[in-house]
């Protein structure tokens, strides 16, 4: 029986702490009330001028960096670079914060690379915000090519390898890896690119694939000729 006792709540208890639990609860309710209202108030605020800011800012940001991207692509795809840079760079000046803007530091980049500004490009390359499963290999390849041009060999293997890691492709990845390789051999550190193409071969080129037959010759004469000066 006192067990059944101790298993079982006294309705007449129960009930009492309900009530004394609800009085709590309207109590703090009640002390709070002025704060509860200011911070819901805030919230709302808070809100409308996020959506005013979506209306009135944003997206007519949004739409006036794209139209002007038009022009600067355009004069990018006519190779005319010195233009494509000058547009893209006021671009990413007046609408950094939208997604034609991050765009156009890409391209910003690239034009620069194409009239030899290379540690201008770096800082375009290094600012675009890359996502998807494409881009951010290109990028990394692209500040490679870039630290190769000023002589930074050793950054510039460490973004070929970057790329070919981030792609994790049997294409591209292979390609950023053999840039590597070569400019390794080039700065006599042919221990390390023949690792390289042995991570070529055996990931990518691997024998018996049937696909990428001449691109496995050429790597197989790349890794002969690393261990030759081993």
């Amino acid at each position: 029986m006192a067990e059944e006792n101790k298993n079982n709540l006294d309705p007449i208890n129960e009930e009492n702490t309900l009530e004394s639990s609800l009085s709590k609860t309207e109590s703090i309710l009640v002390n709070n009330k002025k704060k509860i209202t200011n911070i819901l108030t805030g919230v709302l605020v808070l809100l409308a001028l996020l959506f005013f800011m979506k209306k009135q800012v944003w997206e007519p940001a949004e739409l006036e960096a794209k139209n002007l991207a038009w022009e600067a692509q355009y004069a990018f795809e006519k190779d005319s670079f010195q233009l494509a840079q000058d547009l893209f760079a006021e671009i990413t000046e007046d609408f950094g914060s939208t997604e034609a803007g991050n765009g156009a530091l890409f391209y910003k980049g690239v034009s620069e690379m194409k009239l030899g500004q290379f540690e201008e490009a770096i800082e375009s390359f290094k600012s675009f915000d890359a996502d998807g499963y494409i881009i951010p290999g290109i990028k990394n390849g692209l500040l490679g090519d870039c630290y190769s041009e000023i002589g930074e060999w050793e950054k510039a293997v460490d973004y070929y390898e970057k790329a070919g890691e981030i792609a994790k492709s049997e294409i591209t990845s292979p390609y950023y890896l053999k840039k590597a390789g070569i400019l390794l051999e080039q700065n006599n550190d042919a221990e390390k690119a023949h690792e390289i193409y042995e991570e070529i071969l055996n990931k990518y080129y691997f024998e018996g694939s049937g696909k990428f037959v001449q691109e496995r010759n050429e790597i197989l004469k790349l890794n002969n000729r690393a261990q030759a000066q081993l």
